[in-house]
This record gives C-alpha cells, sequence and structure tokens, in this order.
C-alpha cells in the first residue's frame, strides 16, 4: 500500500499542467500541451540512469465558466500512468480581480479508480517587468484501494514581451505515509506563432525529495 502510494505521489508530482488556474477557457477555445520530462535521483544513482515520462493535457471551454479537461500521464521508464477527465467551475465574475474555481475529475491509475477534488485562487499583477499572474491550485487525488494524495502548487508567471513568459512554480505535496515533499520548477515559455508555444524548464527537489531534470513542450491553441 506505500509503495502504491509513493509511486502515485511521484505521478502527482510530474503532472502539473502547464496552465491551471481560475481562469476558464473561452467558450469553443481548445488548449492542448505535449510535453516530456528527464529526470535523475541525485541522492541515487546521480546521473548514471535517468527516468522519463510523458504528459498531455488539454481544455476545452464548453460554456461562459465551464472547462472540460483530460489529463494524460505516462511514465516512460515503468508501466505506471495515469488518466483524468475533469470539469472546472470557474465561480467569479470575469472581470473580479481575485478569481475562484473548483474542480471535479474522475480517472484511472493503474487499474486504480481515482476521483479528484480541486480548488483554485488566481489574480492579474502588474510589475515593472510586464504583466503576469499568481495563482494558488490544491488538489486531493482519493484512490480506491489504498489512501489519498495532496498537492498545493504556487506559480507566479510574467510576460515581459507578448512573446515570452517566464514562470515559477512551488510544488508542495504529501502522500498518506508519506513525509511532505517540495519541488520548485522554473519554465521559459516562447511564442513560435499565435497558436503555438514552445516550452522549456528545469526542476528541483527542496525538501524530501531528490530529483533534478529538465522538461520540454508545446502549447497549442485553437
Amino acid at each position: 500500500m506505500r509503495a502504491s502510494l509513493i509511486a502515485g505521489f511521484l505521478i502527482l508530482l510530474m503532472t502539473k499542467p502547464a496552465f491551471a488556474g481560475p481562469w476558464p477557457r473561452e467558450e469553443g477555445k481548445v488548449f492542448l500541451s505535449f510535453s516530456y520530462e528527464l529526470t535523475t535521483d541525485l541522492d541515487g544513482y546521480a546521473f548514471t540512469e535517468v527516468d522519463h515520462a510523458a504528459a498531455i493535457y488539454g481544455e476545452y471551454g464548453l460554456a461562459p465558466k465551464l472547462t472540460f479537461g483530460i489529463d494524460l500521464f505516462r511514465d516512460l521508464s515503468t508501466p505506471e500512468q495515469t488518466s483524468i477527465v475533469f470539469l472546472r467551475r470557474t465561480l467569479t465574475p470575469s472581470d473580479a480581480t481575485h478569481q475562484f474555481a473548483l474542480s471535479f475529475g474522475l480517472g484511472d491509475q493503474d487499474n486504480t479508480t481515482l476521483t479528484v477534488l480541486g480548488a483554485s485562487w488566481g489574480r492579474g499583477i502588474a510589475t515593472r517587468f510586464g504583466s503576469g499572474w499568481m495563482t494558488v491550485d490544491a488538489q486531493a487525488r482519493l484512490r480506491s484501494s489504498d489512501g489519498s494524495l495532496g498537492k498545493i502548487d504556487a506559480t507566479l508567471g510574467l510576460s515581459p514581451t507578448d512573446d515570452w513568459k517566464l514562470i515559477g512554480q512551488l510544488q508542495l505535496g504529501t502522500a498518506s505515509g508519506t513525509n511532505p515533499t517540495a519541488r520548485l520548477q522554473t519554465t521559459a515559455v516562447r511564442r513560435i506563432s499565435p497558436s503555438l508555444n514552445f516550452e522549456f524548464g528545469v526542476l528541483y527537489g527542496l525538501h524530501n525529495d531528490s530529483a533534478a531534470g529538465v522538461k520540454s513542450g508545446l502549447w497549442i491553441d485553437f
């Protein structure tokens, strides 16, 4: 039981969507993210072996405040995989300074049913370096067989130009029977065309997490 919870928690750490938060996807619009992550364990084999993972994240605007989403993950080094579908409901008016949303999802992780509950807060900001945003996303994944996983992501994003986004994210998490962990991930996103962006980032474990690695991906919206 504990081993499966730890494995599930590591999957939860690695499946952060590209652009979560409380804002709804515009009605009829689609956002897709394809990402690849390569990590190593600095306390273990120290660059002598690496892990590979791939993820697909998508959103579709169903209504002015309702977003449908998918979250798919595959650990390319093991048989572990997770698939989730969810709905996110934005609770606040579009012009509100502080935005709030709730989400509900169902999924499967290695033949174990998941119930996913989430809550998000966010707001836009203005800085001397450009406009930006702050978000806090909390999520609980309840497993039908052996306990639960929880995670909070605090994100700061800046757009110094129309073609660049710089994102820093602190990822905090815990699983039943394990110690809380903290991980830092920083990402740069470059707009290639009106509907295509390329992202590249690095990640590093801060507390009870010895992972270090890189992440790359594509964002597509239409």
